[in-house]
């Protein structure tokens, strides 16, 4: 199946998803975008005749609310595809380092996982004023937060 085709087949199967979203109310959504595409272009682009743009498949994405890779890929695909799609680890027997791999398609994260996860947890304690929390390692090891005020070390 070629891409366009795929695109085509995933926009078709997640319109035909949304109740009452027809090819007209789409076009009228992505009117509201930078990216407008008309009712009949829709129409050739689920049937695979239509190339969609870059552009025009983050406007899609965002309009149906999916993450354009979900246009991108079968949803019966393989899960190394997937991964490797959200930037979360590289093909398999690619050589990449995974590492450095998911540093440059997710710049979003944090260096430091160890530090953001307990900050994390920092921001859940005090936000819901919690005085006990547990926690499980991979390993299975339970960890036992407490809140303690200062003045009662």
């Amino acid at each position: 199946m070629s891409t366009d085709d795929l695109i085509g087949a995933n926009l078709a199967r997640i319109r035909r998803s949304r109740p009452g979203l027809s090819l007209r109310k789409l076009a009228e959504q992505l009117a509201a975008t930078d990216r407008p595409i008309n009712a009949d272009g829709l129409n050739r682009a689920e049937k695979g005749r239509r190339q969609v743009s870059a552009a025009e498949l983050v406007a899609l994405a965002e309009v149906l609310d999916v993450s354009p890779v979900t246009l991108l890929m079968p949803p019966d695909g393989d899960p190394a595809r997937w991964r490797w799609m959200h930037g979360e680890e590289p093909l398999p027997d690619s050589g990449a380092d995974p590492e450095a791999f998911r540093r440059e398609n997710r710049p979003y994260e944090p260096a430091d996982p160890l530090r953001a996860a307990g900050d994390a947890v920092l921001r859940v304690v005090t936000r819901h004023n919690i005085g006990r929390m547990g926690l499980v390692a991979d390993d299975g090891s339970v960890w036992t937060l407490e809140k303690v005020d200062r003045g009662q070390r």
